[in-house]
């Protein structure tokens, strides 16, 4: 689970991200398109996605993340604090540089209802975390695939971008065992379900849930 606590202007970028026409699988939103499309991505080539990683190194500062705001490029705002700092990001790219390539991860609908329904019940209720009142992220799964072999469930808060979702479960600060990394880089996983939505404290969540169908 990722979380995210510096929002900005959630409520304009709102509609850009989550709203409009689902995709021709009339499954997703804009942004989970994006990013079961990103998530594809890392797979089928984990040396090629360290170079994105690579890329993030001249904005850290120790622990903290920094941008710059567009035209004032000698100001240096902080974006994040991490817990690890680079370490955390030279190991994910050490990982992906030595990762074979995996399988794409098929759309499932029956993964992206689940995925649905962990979104609505926390969107709204403002808390976090797997459990809800649908239970462990295997019991919301069961629901629509009662026979699944293996499962794993993903979560991001208060992230705008596809990319900035998976770099950040990629990197898997603070995170011992790195599991969400380890999980977006299973290569038993066959499956996947994207759902984004509204998040009453973070803006923004979306959960991915990842299956041996």
């Amino acid at each position: 689970m990722v979380r995210f606590c510096g929002l900005i202007a959630w409520m304009a970028l709102m509609p850009a991200v989550l709203s409009g026409a689902p995709d021709r699988n009339t499954l997703l939103t804009p942004m989970a398109e994006e990013l079961v499309a990103e998530i594809n991505r890392v797979r089928t080539d984990p040396a090629g996605y360290a170079a994105i990683l690579m890329a993030k190194r001249p904005f850290y500062r120790g622990r903290r993340i920094v941008v710059s705001p567009k035209g004032n490029e000698d100001l240096e705002v902080t974006a994040e604090i991490t817990q690890e700092g680079l370490p955390a990001l030279d190991e994910a790219v050490a990982a992906l540089r030595t990762t074979r390539r995996r399988g794409r991860l098929q759309l499932s609908r029956r993964l992206c209802r689940a995925a649905h329904d962990h979104v609505t019940n926390q969107g709204l209720a403002g808390t976090e975390g797997h459990s809800d009142s649908g239970g462990e992220p295997i019991d919301r799964i069961k629901v629509y695939i009662p026979d699944v072999k293996a499962a794993a469930e993903n979560i991001s808060y208060g992230r705008w971008t596809a990319r900035d979702v998976v770099v950040h479960e990629l990197v898997d600060d603070g995170v011992t065992d790195r599991g969400h990394r380890k999980s977006l880089l299973d290569p038993g996983f066959e499956s996947i379900g994207v759902d984004c939505g509204y998040h009453r404290v973070y803006g923004i969540m979306c959960v991915i849930d990842l299956a041996a169908e």
